[in-house]
């Protein structure tokens, strides 16, 4: 009876450790799968950005948008209903909402702290073990899951044999030093892509041989874009302060990053064909405070 006795505790022990080690195994990996899904879902609704102040170099979060595409994204992954689940927490961090990076964020129900450096979505997720896994304990789990747009801060060092002329009366360098010929002015003209007559916000520099070759500042500034936009193609958007903005659109490659301090003689970019472009040029463009000026004008 003894030998029976001792046999079911030994089954009983050995049965309890597999039964803990199952449910530590459940857990991890329902923690692991609910982190991806979280992930996919707060990219996904990262990517819904204002295109109006995109082409303004500013990343600004559609937060109602933004909210939809979570959603739909975290469901359609998890296969979980609204039911199943409780956004805890959802920010957004941008030039809208913070007045100044870095930023320290605090969740208000659970034990999390991030130093926001750039433009960031985080979204705090509450459902349970039994929700990934039928025939669980029904544990609640918040996991956490954001999206950075990275900024690196630095400056672009000079690049040897590009030849900037002096700065003119008004500051501004030109920004083609491979050849100063326009091809386009400012003004009202018919669109060689679209065929709409409309205003053509800036100047084009082209001539043969132009395509790959440097595109530089035509002061110092700070990149504030730097990436497609439709239409512009490859572009860089720089601000110059006192609400002058300098757009270099088109490229073929482009070398500047978002926040980077620049001036005449660092390389931006390379002249390309990109976006709406029947051919290689530069697209030019000085605005002020938002309003495009004929580039001729500071030159």
């Amino acid at each position: 009876m003894e030998v029976i006795l001792r046999m079911v505790f030994i089954v009983f022990i050995a049965v309890s450790g597999m039964v803990m080690n199952h449910n530590l195994q459940t857990k991890a990996q329902t923690l692991h799968y609910l982190k991806e899904d979280l992930e996919v879902a707060a990219h996904d609704a990262a990517l819904e950005i204002s295109e109006e102040e995109l082409a303004s170099g500013k990343i600004i979060f559609d937060q109602t948008r933004a909210m939809t595409t979570f959603r739909n994204s975290f469901e359609k992954n998890s296969r979980l209903t609204t039911s199943d689940y409780e956004i805890v927490e959802m920010h957004f961090f941008d030039e809208n909402t913070v007045s100044s990076f870095p930023y320290e964020f605090t969740a208000a129900g659970v034990n999390f702290t991030e130093n926001i450096d750039s433009p960031t979505l985080i979204a705090l997720v509450k459902t349970s073990q039994n929700a990934y896994y039928a025939n669980n304990a029904e544990n609640s789990f918040v996991q956490v899951a954001s999206y950075t747009y990275k900024t690196k801060i630095n400056t672009i060092p000079p690049i040897e044999g590009v030849v900037i002329g002096e700065p003119n009366q008004q500051g501004f360098s030109w920004p083609v030093p491979f050849t100063r010929n326009v091809t386009s002015n400012f003004g009202g003209r018919t669109n060689p892509v679209t065929g709409v007559n409309e205003l053509h916000a800036g100047t084009d520099i082209a001539s043969p041989g132009v395509l790959g070759t440097p595109v530089t500042p035509a002061r110092d500034g700070k990149v504030t874009y730097a990436g497609w936009i439709n239409g512009y193609g490859n572009i860089v958007v720089i601000d110059h302060g006192g609400g002058i903005e300098t757009r270099y659109a088109h490229l073929q490659s482009v070398f500047g990053t978002v926040g980077t301090m620049v001036s005449p003689g660092n390389v931006i970019g390379t002249v390309g064909s990109t976006g709406n472009s029947t051919g290689p040029h530069l697209h030019f463009e000085i605005r002020l405070d938002g309003i495009p000026y004929n580039p001729m004008l500071f030159y």
